[in-house]
């Protein structure tokens, strides 16, 4: 038994001790970036990537907003929320239920998985009518005049 643990043991060293700083890891990543950045992804890989990004960003939006997070955004899927990319750009309006989320991506979601730089969370109220005209509501306005 101990001789096996020994083997196993031995056999890990050599990537332990070789842990730390490195010359040609710039290189090396590049090199990967380059070949990553001629590769063409296809349709369907762009609209995955997006639909992951979409619903991670929500999932994560939402769960400060909703109180039962963990039952309420479980069964949460891409073909309940309605989207809207904003022409030459990483912005996206968003509407899932009542609500209505912005989002701002560093870079195109459709080639890197990642969450938004900028939100913005809009909850639509019940009495909500988009023809009603638009009252202030509870606020008194000093006179101009006076």
């Amino acid at each position: 038994m101990k001789l096996k643990t020994a083997i196993f043991l031995l056999a890990f060293l050599p990537l332990t001790l070789s842990a730390g700083e490195v010359q040609g890891l710039i290189n090396e990543f590049m090199e990967v970036e380059d070949y990553l950045s001629k590769k063409k992804p296809s349709p369907e890989f762009r609209k995955k990537m997006l639909e992951k990004n979409m619903l991670d960003s929500l999932k994560s939006t939402l769960s400060k907003k909703i109180k039962d997070p963990k039952n309420d955004l479980k069964e949460l899927k891409i073909e309940e929320v309605d989207y809207e990319r904003q022409a030459n750009t990483f912005k996206f309006y968003i509407r899932y239920k009542q609500y209505y989320v912005f989002y701002d991506f560093a870079m195109d979601p459709e080639l890197f998985m990642q969450l938004p730089q900028t939100e913005i969370v809009y909850t639509r109220p019940e009495n909500y009518d988009s023809n009603a005209p638009h009252k202030e509501e509870g606020t008194v306005m000093p006179d101009p005049g006076k």
